[in-house]
Parts: C-alpha cells; sequence; structure tokens
C-alpha cells in the first residue's frame, strides 16, 4: 500500500443518488470523498476537510451553486472546481465565468447524466 495522501473530493448536490454515485465512483479512483446536499452544508464540510476538487451542482435548493461559488472567492479557495448541472448548460457556463471574474481558475464544465470515463477524465485533469 501507498504512502500517498487520498486526494480530497466535495461533492455538493442535491440529488442523493448523484452524490452516492460520485462518490462510488470517485471513490474506486482513489479519492476521499465528503458529500452535501447544498452550499450552506458545503460551507461547514469545506472548512473541515479542505478538499483538492470539488464537484458543484449549480442548481440547488438553499444555496445553490453560484452563492456557494461567490464563498469559495472570499475563502481564496485553491481547489479545483467542477461545475455540473442538468439544466440548461448556460447555469454552468454563466457560473463559471463569475468564478474566473471572482479569480477562481480552472472550472470544468459537465452535464448531467454523468458518464464514469467522463468522470475519470474530469478528475485526471
Amino acid at each position: 500500500m501507498t504512502n500517498e495522501a487520498k486526494k480530497r473530493l466535495l461533492v455538493v448536490d442535491d440529488e442523493r443518488g448523484f452524490r452516492e454515485y460520485i462518490r462510488d465512483a470517485a471513490g474506486g479512483l482513489g479519492y476521499e470523498v465528503e458529500m452535501a446536499t447544498n452550499g450552506l452544508e458545503a460551507r461547514e464540510i469545506y472548512k473541515r476537510f479542505q478538499p483538492d476538487v470539488i464537484l458543484l451542482d449549480v442548481v440547488m435548493p438553499e444555496a445553490d451553486g453560484v452563492e456557494f461559488t461567490r464563498w469559495l472567492a472570499l475563502q481564496q479557495t485553491k481547489a479545483r472546481i467542477i461545475l455540473v448541472t442538468g439544466y440548461n448548460p448556460h447555469y454552468a457556463d454563466s457560473t463559471g465565468k463569475l468564478a474566473t471574474a471572482l479569480g477562481i481558475p480552472g472550472i470544468t464544465y459537465l452535464t448531467k447524466p454523468l458518464r464514469l470515463a467522463t468522470l475519470s477524465a474530469a478528475l485526471a485533469a
């Protein structure tokens, strides 16, 4: 077994089945995974977990991906962000442009449903 630390992935999505799918898939790719149902819950987990990568749904109740992205910018996050949406891809694109304007580089955009090969490629990027 390797002494190399696992990369940390925070999954923020209001759909339980999607969160669990990502958890299982990313876990199989060697990631330590934490999950949140919205941006408010994600804030607390982020502070404790310090993820390397955040897979973030854009459209969620309570605190959506846009609000969480703004909060991440205030934290000066170094985490890589993968934006996902099951709605119009314009939502992810707009949120990504906001993130870039707020100083968060390297945004990746994906649409649901998400295939394992697509997730694997996004995590490896």
